[in-house]
């Protein structure tokens, strides 16, 4: 039957003296203190780095769909025109609106 608790863990914990067990976890929080403050200067460091990359790469991003939506906007303005010119021929030569 599995138990929720590494034996180990409990059985080493129960010889060692709580004055011990305290000062083990004062230098593992100051050890993951040390870590998280290392990783927080690599990571603005990186993210200073990239910063850089990714604006320029979503400035084209947006530059993209901006002429993509015009392209559209034309070939709308296009199709538009040739529905008309179709209507005009079908009338002989009448313009109306619909």
């Amino acid at each position: 039957m599995p138990t929720p608790y590494d034996v180990s863990t409990v059985v080493s914990r129960s010889y060692i003296p709580e004055q011990m067990q305290d000062s083990m976890q004062k230098g593992q929080e100051q050890k993951n203190a040390a870590f998280l403050a290392e990783f927080q200067k690599e990571y603005e460091k990186k993210q200073k780095e990239v910063g850089g990359k990714i604006k320029t790469e979503s400035a084209g991003v947006a530059d993209k769909s901006v002429k993509m939506e015009e392209e559209r906007k034309k070939r709308e303005k296009r199709r538009k025109q040739k529905q008309q010119e179709d209507k005009k021929e079908k009338h002989g030569g009448i313009d109306i609106q619909a």
